[in-house]
């Protein structure tokens, strides 16, 4: 793709300073105290507390954030909260204006297999249709986490592991063989 600045300094040389960016918000991250993710009820991804109230599941399935986040895309970290909202009626097909969806939220917290299943019982399209234009499916993303056990799922309801997002690069990539060999398998 053609050169754009991301607002970093040095030009061309600007993916040093991101690349340095993400890695310190990595460790920032992994300094943090781990969460209570037992407490029944509570939304796991900390962009959840944008998009539910204070008063807990009471929130509009359709409503969505000013960038087209919904509810459930918001909620796609936390198995329990992705079936109450599929339950309550939340469209597992909907797409933000950038063409991503829940399953794509979902795919890309490793380790999420249950919310991934859910949303695929209930009707999401397991990888983007032609006509959208998303940079990233839901294999690519669980490739690049490594999560064997989505990638697999992801596999079994028809995900093409030979989109143009590659998800086979970005299981190389990263390092995680266990994903490779499924991919090419």
């Amino acid at each position: 793709p053609p050169y754009f600045t991301t607002g970093f300094p040095y030009k061309k040389d600007e993916y040093i300073s991101y690349a340095a960016t993400s890695w310190a918000t990595l460790a920032l991250l992994a300094a943090l105290p781990a969460r209570d993710t037992t407490s029944p009820g509570a939304p796991a991804a900390p962009v959840t507390a944008a998009v539910f109230p204070p008063s807990g599941w009471d929130v509009d399935i359709k409503a969505t954030t000013a960038n087209g986040t919904s509810p459930l895309m918001a909620a796609a970290a936390n198995a329990d909260a992705v079936k109450r909202l599929i339950a309550r009626g939340a469209d597992v097909r909907y797409r933000a204006p950038s063409g991503y969806d829940a399953l794509t939220a979902a795919a890309s917290y490793r380790g999420n297999i249950e919310s991934i299943r859910a949303l695929l019982d209930a009707g999401a399209d397991v990888q983007p249709p032609d006509d959208v234009k998303v940079k990233h499916s839901p294999l690519l993303f669980a490739s690049m986490s490594g999560d064997l056990e989505s990638v697999s799922l992801l596999l079994a309801r028809g995900a093409s592991p030979n989109r143009r997002d590659s998800p086979l690069s970005e299981a190389i990539t990263f390092g995680h063989a266990n994903v490779v060999r499924a991919l090419i398998a």
